[in-house]
């Protein structure tokens, strides 16, 4: 009934996270929130995301979610793995902005 009235789903779109160069990439999160909340030994792998989201940050050795990638954050990763593609296999670290004075 309801797809009669509103028509089928739409399908997602072609550059969803699940097909990008960043899926599977691994995190080291030293992130102030991961000093006071750490989960296993705060690294994370990076998943699609959903809605505003870039990508998802899910804990290595739990599954348990740690956060969002920013769109900011993943377009640099982008760019340094399309220069870089062995990086892919490289662990990261992320850590929380500085202001600038």
């Amino acid at each position: 009934m309801q797809q009669e009235l509103f028509g089928p789903p739409p399908s997602p779109p072609l550059s969803t996270l699940d097909t990008s160069p960043l899926d599977g990439l691994r995190l080291k999160l030293e992130r102030k929130i991961d000093h006071k909340k750490g989960c296993c030994r705060n690294f994370a792998i990076v998943r699609g995301g959903r809605g505003p989201h870039a990508a998802e940050l899910k804990c290595a050795g739990c599954g348990k979610h740690r956060g969002w990638l920013p769109h900011f954050t993943a377009n640099w990763l982008l760019t340094m793995l399309a220069f870089f593609p062995e990086a892919k296999s490289d662990v990261h670290t992320i850590r929380d902005r500085k202001k600038c004075p």
